[in-house]
């Protein structure tokens, strides 16, 4: 009864907020958000501002609680960065409670409610960060936010998309509330919460990837992926066992099924590569050069064959012209192997994309870049 009468003040509370209401921002993650969390150290960096729950007269409390938030298609994030006494910290992450402690029950909770502008939705997300059980079972407590010796710990709260009909979009705002509770070791209780709008931003760069011609050429290091939204995108497509897709790439529809898949290189950390089986797919290079060189990885069975597709770009939208030339490589190796090679436009008004195409065969690709010739 006590965490009902709990909820029912604290959304209360939510839908008494005016329209002077603070903002909190949810930063656009360049790549999708992956099973071992979306707030490691780096992205929190990466993230411009960050929000903190402060307590009922307005101030920032003794313990301390930021809050940075990144979204992507399928996932919200939201990132809890909890200072708490040292020796709690030590305590809980050993799991080792002094016997005749003066607390009992969690030492630590968050709650969080997110719902629509309009009211027609609502959830309630129960966090209890000391290693318990969630009320809900993808919470995620990040261990690599734990500092040994320091005195704070970070949690992430995953949301997922809610459908198809309800995907994660850049200007969408939302009602939210996050309210943290907190009991010391001599037993007093700590509570600062947030209430107001979330708002869903811009990008936030949060990988270490260059960002110099991001908008010429992108991904080509195969490294930034994220999982298909729903399945009428690309629904010709067989994506493996992850169903990613490659960003920055387009998937051509294949003769039948086209196979595409991403993997991990077995001897490199947060390095991918492509398997592609059957079927093509390509990107557009959106430099204005009228020459261009082009360099990639390559090795596998099968027949590979790599085409520039031409482009006009009208109205924003791309249409297609043709093919401008096609280059076929005969592979039957496990070893990696560079190839290179350069290519001229048609016309000046058009764009080239760099496309790779295979039928029946298993071509593993990596390392794939266009790049201007002045």
């Amino acid at each position: 009864m006590k965490e009902l009468s709990f909820l029912f003040s604290f959304l209360l509370l939510l839908s008494l907020h005016g329209a002077g209401e603070p903002v909190m921002v949810a930063y656009r993650k360049n790549c999708a958000v992956t099973p071992e969390g979306a707030l490691l150290e780096a992205v929190w960096k990466a993230i411009p501002h960050e929000g903190a729950l402060l307590s009922a007269g307005g101030k920032i409390p003794r313990f301390p609680t930021a809050v940075k938030a990144v979204y992507e298609r399928e996932y919200l994030c939201f990132g809890l960065k909890m200072e708490m006494e040292r020796v709690r910290l030590e305590q809980e992450i050993t799991r080792k409670i002094p016997p005749g402690e003066a607390f009992s029950g969690p030492m630590d909770t968050v709650e969080l409610v997110l719902s629509s502008k309009n009211g027609e939705w609502k959830e309630n997300f129960f966090l209890t960060p000391s290693w318990l059980q969630s009320s809900w079972t993808q919470d995620r407590i990040n261990p690599s936010g734990i500092k040994w010796g320091g005195h704070y710990y970070s949690a992430e709260i995953r949301i997922p998309a809610r459908g198809n009909d309800f995907p994660f979009l850049e200007g969408q705002k939302y009602t939210v509330a996050i309210r943290r509770t907190y009991r010391t070791i001599s037993g007093k209780q700590e509570e600062s919460a947030f209430r107001g709008t979330l708002l869903l931003g811009g990008l936030a760069w949060t990988d270490d990837s260059p960002r110099a011609n991001t908008k010429i050429w992108r991904n080509g290091e195969m490294n930034t992926f994220f999982k298909r939204p729903n399945r009428r995108w690309n629904s010709n497509w067989d994506l493996g066992k992850g169903d990613y897709l490659q960003q920055g790439w387009n998937l051509n529809k294949a003769k039948g099924m086209g196979r595409f898949e991403v993997f991990a290189h077995e001897d490199k950390k947060d390095d991918y590569y492509v398997v592609l089986r059957n079927g093509d797919f390509y990107q557009v290079y959106k430099g204005v050069e009228k020459k261009m060189s082009y360099t990639f990885q390559a090795k596998g069975k099968g027949i590979l064959k790599v085409r520039f597709l031409r482009f006009s770009l009208k109205d924003h939208a791309l249409k297609l012209l043709g093919v401008q030339s096609e280059r076929v490589i005969p592979l039957n190796s496990d070893e990696w192997k560079t190839y290179s090679g350069t290519v001229e436009k048609q016309s000046p008004n058009e764009s080239l994309a760099l496309d790779f195409s295979t039928e029946d065969s298993e071509i593993m690709l990596d390392e794939a870049y266009m790049r201007g010739i002045k």
